[in-house]
C-alpha cells in the first residue's frame, strides 16, 4: 500500500513538474496594456476584465520571463512654423496591471519585434515559445504575433488576455492566428498550474 501512495504521489508531482516546465519554457509578451489605451480604446470593464486576466497570467510566470512592450505614440503637428512630430504623453503601463521587473522595451511600430532591445533579449534567452497578451487584438497584437512567427518563434496567444475594438473585429482576427498557425492557448492552461 504504501508503494502504491508513493508512486501516485510521485506521477502526480511529476505532473505538474511537466506542467510548470511547459510554462518556464515561454515568454509571456504584455502588450501595450498602457493607461493612455486602456482608459480611451476599450471600455472600462474591458480594461478591467483584460488587466484581471493578464494579472493573473502574469502571476504564474517567472518574473524573468515576462517582458512588457509600451507603444510609443506620435502625432504630426502642423502649424503656421512648420511640421513637427510629437511624442503623445501618458504612456506608461495601467497602474492596475502587476509589473513584476525592468523588462520593460518601448516599439513605434504594430510589431513588437522591430525593436532592437526586444530581440536582443529574446535571443539572450534562448527561448522559442512566446506568449502574446494586451491590445489591440486586430493591430499590434496580430502585427506582434505575425512578426515572431516570421522570426522562426512558435507563437501562442491567449484570447481573455486580449482585447479588441469590438466582438466581431476580435472573432476575425483570431480566424487570422489559426490560419497562420498562430497556437490559442486557454487562460485556464496557465492559470490552473499549481
Amino acid at each position: 500500500m504504501k508503494n502504491i501512495l508513493l508512486s501516485v504521489f510521485i506521477l502526480v508531482l511529476g505532473l505538474e513538474t511537466n506542467a510548470q516546465n511547459k510554462i518556464d519554457d515561454k515568454i509571456l509578451l504584455v502588450l501595450d496594456i498602457q493607461k493612455l489605451f486602456t482608459s480611451t480604446t476599450i471600455s472600462d470593464s474591458s480594461a478591467m476584465y483584460l488587466i484581471d486576466n493578464s494579472n493573473s497570467i502574469i502571476s504564474k510566470f517567472n518574473p524573468n520571463n515576462v517582458i512588457y512592450i509600451q507603444s510609443i505614440a506620435r502625432v504630426l503637428n502642423v502649424s503656421l512654423k512648420g511640421f513637427r512630430v510629437d511624442t503623445l504623453p501618458n504612456l506608461e503601463l495601467d497602474p492596475r496591471l502587476n509589473v513584476v521587473n525592468n523588462n520593460i522595451f518601448t516599439k513605434n511600430k504594430g510589431n513588437a519585434f522591430t525593436s532592437e532591445e526586444l530581440n536582443s533579449f529574446v535571443e539572450k534567452s534562448s527561448i522559442k515559445e512566446i506568449i502574446v497578451i494586451g491590445l489591440l487584438a486586430e493591430n499590434c497584437v496580430k502585427e506582434t504575433l505575425l512578426g515572431g512567427k516570421k522570426k522562426g518563434y512558435t507563437m501562442y496567444y491567449i484570447p481573455e488576455a486580449i482585447a479588441a475594438k469590438n466582438n466581431e473585429s476580435k472573432t476575425n482576427t483570431e480566424a487570422k492566428f489559426r490560419k497562420s498557425d498562430i497556437i490559442e492557448m486557454s487562460i485556464s492552461q496557465i492559470v490552473n498550474l499549481k
